[in-house]
């Protein structure tokens, strides 16, 4: 489902890296019937290690960690650093990034969502928010949506050159655990999440594997990698998991 044309991206979701990566080589390429897709896409997966991994572990990816969630994250950095990858501490640039971000998938959502929202049959939507938010977003003006795409390149020049000392950076996935379905993601979660803003505004690919478990749901880290560096993230998750078990376990379902 389209939403926003310049950041939309999919990706496998698998029990292992090494399955992701299988996956991700079976379906990525140029797609003709997408002119979004990328024209040398292609990605070829290979198992062989790459390493040493230089990993830079994210201080400000998160203001504050629940305990259990920063002991499993400082657990997996351990295991990270004694399967050999060198692990050194890394900073995101400081910026309106979130902000920008966020202009630009409201505008390019109301503009792939027009013919519903015009039709008036936005109406039916379940969500409050929903019936109305394209409205809202068909308001922001064209010289907001380009300031926000010249934010975007100036991130985009600054997160490469942190890709220079670093093949992949490092943070717990979410500053809580995997949620409950019962739980409401619109006024359940209060939390900024910069790396996730960061991410998709300049297209990074990344990949979230479980490092534990608290009150008996899953706790992540995330590998994030520069542009077309899919093998990279897939290589930091594949080596976490040859020394731990996390993504063979099974949350109670009782």
């Amino acid at each position: 489902m389209a939403l926003a044309f310049s950041m939309d991206k999919i990706g496998p979701l698998c029990r292992a890296a090494d399955d992701c990566g299988m996956v991700l080589s079976a379906i990525a390429g140029h797609d003709p019937a997408d002119a979004a897709s990328l024209p040398d896409g292609a990605f070829a997966y290979d198992a062989a290690p790459v390493e040493p991994l230089r990993i830079g572990w994210l201080t400000n990816a998160w203001k504050k960690l629940p305990a259990p969630i920063e002991a499993a994250a400082n657990e997996a950095r351990q295991v990270l650093a004694t399967a050999g990858a060198h692990v050194s501490t890394a900073e995101l640039p400081e910026g309106p990034w979130e902000i920008a971000a966020g202009v630009v998938v409201a505008v390019e959502g109301a503009s792939a969502f027009g013919d519903l929202i015009d039709s008036g049959r936005v109406a039916q939507l379940t969500d409050p928010l929903g019936r109305i938010g394209g409205y809202v977003n068909q308001q922001i003006p064209a010289s907001d949506y380009l300031r926000a795409q010249r934010i975007r390149g100036i991130l985009q020049r600054r997160i490469d050159a942190l890709f220079e000392k670093f093949d992949v950076l490092a943070a717990a996935s979410q500053p809580v655990t995997a949620t409950p379905l019962d739980t409401n993601l619109e006024t359940g979660l209060d939390y900024s999440d910069p790396l996730g803003g960061i991410g998709n505004f300049c297209g990074l690919p990344a990949c979230s594997v479980p490092c534990g478990f608290t009150n008996g749901l899953p706790v992540g880290i995330q590998f994030v990698g520069r542009v077309y560096d899919d093998a990279k993230v897939i290589a930091a998750a594949r080596l976490f998991q040859q020394h731990t078990g996390w993504n063979r376990r099974r949350p109670p379902l009782t």
